[in-house]
Order: C-alpha cells, then sequence, then structure tokens
C-alpha cells in the first residue's frame, strides 16, 4: 500500500509539474497527461543541456580570448609560432588548446608565456649590449647588422650572434668571434 501511496504521490507531482521523476498511470485516466509532462521534462532537459553547451563555448572562447591578445602583446613576432607549439607543461598540447580545455590550462599557458617574455627581454637587452659593443668593432652598421644577423659556423647550430646570445658569456663569446 505504501508503495502506491508513493507511486500515486509522484504521479500527482509530475502532472502538477512539480518533479520530472518517470512515473506510471497506476490504471488511471492520466496516460496521456503523463505523457505530454515527460515530452515537456524531456525538452526542458534537452534546452539544459543546449544552455550548459552553450555556457561552455562562451567560457572557452573567453579563455581563448584572454591568451591569443596576451600573447600577442607579450612576445609580438613570436606569438603566432608559440601560440601554435605543443608544449611538454601543457600535457603536449598547444598553447591555444590548453587554453580552450580549461581555466587551469589556460593558467599554466599564461606562466610560460610570461617566462617566454621575461626570456625574450632578457635575450634583446644581451643582444642590444652585443649590438653597443660590436658597433666599436665595425665602421660601418651594414657591416654590424650582417655580422648580427649571419649564420656563424663557429657558433653551435651555425646560429648567429643575435640567436646564439642569452647571457654575458654568450654575448663575450660572440665578441670575441
Amino acid at each position: 500500500m505504501a508503495n502506491v501511496e508513493k507511486a500515486l504521490a509522484t504521479t500527482r507531482a509530475v502532472l502538477k509539474d512539480q518533479c520530472e521523476e518517470e512515473t506510471e498511470d497506476l490504471g488511471l485516466p492520466v496516460r496521456g497527461a503523463i505523457q505530454a509532462m515527460r515530452a515537456t521534462h524531456e525538452a526542458r532537459a534537452a534546452q539544459r543541456n543546449v544552455e550548459a553547451d552553450e555556457a561552455e563555448r562562451l567560457k572557452r572562447l573567453e579563455r581563448l580570448n584572454t591568451i591569443t591578445p596576451l600573447s600577442n602583446a607579450l612576445i609580438g613576432d613570436a606569438h603566432s609560432n608559440w601560440i601554435e607549439t605543443p608544449h611538454s607543461s601543457l600535457i603536449g598540447m598547444t598553447p591555444r588548446e590548453a587554453a580552450a580545455q580549461s581555466a587551469g590550462l589556460l593558467e599554466n599557458a599564461t606562466r610560460l608565456l610570461h617566462n617566454l617574455a621575461a626570456e625574450l627581454a632578457k635575450k634583446a637587452k644581451w643582444v642590444d649590449e652585443l649590438e653597443r659593443e660590436a658597433s666599436k668593432l665595425f665602421s660601418r652598421p651594414d657591416k654590424l647588422c650582417l655580422c648580427m644577423t649571419v649564420s656563424d659556423p663557429d657558433l653551435p647550430g651555425l646560429a648567429s650572434p643575435s640567436v646564439y646570445i642569452k647571457d654575458e658569456q654568450t654575448m663575450q663569446q660572440c665578441l670575441v668571434l
């Protein structure tokens, strides 16, 4: 008897649109009404799913709209290459994919970006210092530019001095050459 009372209470709640549980008509003339309410509940569930998917899409877009302009602002020309290069600290994903995936991975990508920007700023400082020192050795600016940008067989990987330099030690090595 308690089961029947519980089933009737559930059926009543469904018909009043107070719950979305599955119910039976228990032989009562409410089969059509129950089916209509099921259809209503299924439509609402589908709408909630659509809304949840749209909310997730907007969050993903917001995360992408965070990393992309930040990357462009902090590292400039290196932006497009960096944002599309997989990184081991991002579980092998590109920063763009990581940002789209989750807020936590966006934080990791942002941290990587700030580290890269700091490295690039440090490198730019040493390149400027090398150019200043090397300008004392070259009478013409075009020769200085050529020396800074052309591959040097005495540097690892045939790098140019402007690519190779990263600190005072590598700057001194380039000046010797």
